[in-house]
């Protein structure tokens, strides 16, 4: 019912849009939207993560050093056409990696007319 894309720091994954474009029947993508935010299981209050969101490689999104104080943040990244590969990404805080665990909540593709 609630989608997500749990991460350990230091991992990302990348999305082929072309590939996704191809199952499209009268659609664009227009869009990724999604909330971010430290998982609440853990047991510390004071871990930083830093989310990223990349298009072909460039930084579209980024949020660094967030804390579970921050709360969801949200995320919307303009997608066009031309673009091929959408990564996200959960690196380590300035504090280091211990217990860094973050996530995509309710991630999606805006779709529009083609």
């Amino acid at each position: 019912a609630h989608p997500h894309i749990y991460m350990q720091a230091n991992v990302g994954m990348t999305f082929d849009l072309d590939a996704i474009r191809h199952r499209l029947m009268n659609n664009t993508i227009q869009r990724f939207v999604a909330e971010c935010g430290l998982c609440a299981e853990i047991p510390k209050d004071d871990e930083l993560i830093d989310f990223w969101v990349l298009v072909d490689g460039q930084v579209r999104f980024s949020r660094q050093d967030a804390t579970k104080a921050d709360g969801a943040m949200q995320v919307s990244v303009r997608l066009d056409e031309q673009d091929r590969f959408l990564t996200l990404a959960i690196t380590e805080g300035t504090d280091g990696s211990w217990l860094d665990l973050g996530l995509f909540a309710e991630p999606a593709l805006e779709l529009g007319p083609r």
